[in-house]
């Protein structure tokens, strides 16, 4: 997939800079962006369990690959979600890189919709998808040979 950035003068455009192949590491961070990413104005925010350090382990190795750069914080949380009390703590990773939020924004929209065009994609890096989105959203339950998903919609 290409990868855009913004080009200097005095309009306002952006030109090919790179690409990002369809492997199932870029599934992983796109399924796990389904699942615990939103837009921030200058890239991405994962919004994690401050246990989940290895998901930040791996979008630190995606991230460096491109030389891109990963700023992580935990915070305190606390609101209502959905009725739902909230108290604890978040860990944020940020990978602020205009480049990778409009590749993220191409693919998945404002909304976080998987275009029908992704199924038609190579395998591996769906299941790179499915696996980022379970790992966000979802558990496996061993008994029951059986993976479980959450959604809001």
């Amino acid at each position: 997939m290409p990868l855009y950035g913004y080009k200097a003068g005095n309009k306002r455009s952006y030109e090919e800079i790179g690409k990002v192949s369809l492997t199932y590491e870029f599934g992983w961070v796109l399924g796990l962006f389904y699942a615990e990413g939103s837009y921030t104005g200058r890239g991405i925010t994962f919004s994690l369990s401050p246990t989940e350090t290895e998901f930040l382990k791996r979008l630190n190795i995606f991230a460096e690959k491109y030389g891109w750069h990963i700023r992580s914080e935990v915070k305190e949380t606390h609101g209502v979600i959905n009725g739902r009390e909230l108290n604890g703590h978040v860990l944020y990773a940020y990978l602020e890189n205009h480049s990778f939020h409009y590749l993220i924004e191409a693919i998945a929209g404002k909304d976080k919709i998987m275009p029908d065009w992704l199924w038609d994609c190579p395998k591996d890096f769906l299941k790179g998808i499915i696996d980022g989105y379970v790992d966000g959203d979802g558990c496996y339950q061993a008994k029951e040979n059986r993976f479980i998903v959450t959604s809001v919609r």
